[in-house]
């Protein structure tokens, strides 16, 4: 398992930009600092602070693959990762866009990793809202097991909120939940869901952000990372924050939490899983319901999407109606 998972997926292979991360270190601690001199998260390092960003950038939220990430990070500032860049200069991205870079780093450095989706509470402080979040699980070759990390979690920024009790580069199991670790814990309970709505308080939403992170985390167990506003399958039959409830879709989601909160995750048995359910598999187009850009189509394997749209029967088109 840890070989298939220092090969580097569409998503995280650097292409050409990959002599960049030669210089870089091993230290995971060193590597999160490294990328949050390389990434400004559009919403907390952005608008949130009242900071205007460039419409001409909006794009850089969408940006998908390590490779383009890279693209427009030497655009900004054609120098070397190990120095830190000005606001302007960084990519304009989301915690799972510094969760790829790690990945696509690590690979390259031969270390196994993956991108985990779910929630963790805000400044990691148990009292505070669950919020859904991105974290990075890397191979300790010394202790023998899988860490989790938080991409997004530098020196700085601990700093800055000043967040105590807790390595980042080694989270403990309070720290965080997996999408499929919050779907076992709530089990369908919509008062329970609530917890994992953030500030809406909402058992329904919380419900559907879970089942959405699950799928996409399954996905990217499986080599393919979506972006966390990529929709497809159970997440487009109902709209947003009417709670699933139709049982054989509840009972797949059970069967998928199971399969992607065992240890030792089985690959094929997942895989076989997914592939066989015609509402959990990556399909030949996904809806994406960008921050920034509104509402788009993706095709994963760059086929003409009104081609694909045509092949689709009538009645499913509705899924994929853009204003």
């Amino acid at each position: 398992m840890n070989k298939y998972y220092k090969q580097q997926t569409s998503v995280t292979d650097p292409s050409r930009w990959s002599t960049y991360f030669d210089e870089l270190p091993n230290d995971i601690m060193s590597l999160i600092g490294i990328l949050d001199n390389q990434i400004a998260h559009y919403k907390v390092d952005i608008l949130d602070k009242g900071i205007s960003l460039p419409p001409e950038r909006s794009h850089e939220v969408d940006s998908r693959y390590a490779k383009n990430m890279l693209r427009a990070i030497v655009t900004h500032c054609d120098d070397s990762l190990l120095t830190s860049k000005l606001r302007a200069q960084r990519l304009f991205g989301t915690c799972r866009d510094g969760g790829v870079l790690l990945c696509s780093i690590l690979r390259h450095k031969g270390i196994a990793c993956r991108l985990r989706y779910g929630f963790t509470h805000f400044g990691m402080d148990t009292t505070k809202p669950l919020l859904d979040h991105i974290f990075v699980q890397y191979w300790c070759d010394v202790t023998s097991r899988w860490k989790t990390c938080d991409p997004r979690l530098s020196e700085e920024k601990m700093h800055r909120f000043n967040i105590r009790g807790c390595d980042p580069t080694d989270l403990a199991d309070e720290q965080f939940y997996t999408a499929g670790q919050a779907w076992l814990k709530v089990n369908h309970d919509i008062k329970a869901a609530r917890a994992f709505s953030g500030l809406r308080l909402d058992g329904a939403i919380g419900l559907c952000l879970i089942r959405n992170l699950m799928m996409q985390d399954a996905s990217s167990l499986l080599g393919r990372e979506p972006l966390m506003w990529d929709a497809w399958g159970y997440a487009l039959r109902e709209r947003f924050g009417q709670a699933p409830s139709e049982p054989f879709e509840l009972s797949q989601l059970d069967k998928l939490a199971k399969l992607c909160t065992s240890y030792d995750i089985d690959i094929q048995a997942l895989e076989r899983f997914v592939y066989e359910d015609v509402n959990l598999r990556l399909p030949q187009l996904i809806r994406c319901s960008s921050p920034l850009n509104g509402d788009y189509l993706y095709a994963p394997n760059n086929r003409c999407i009104d081609e694909i749209i045509a092949g689709i029967p009538e009645e499913g088109r509705c899924h994929y109606a853009i204003a």
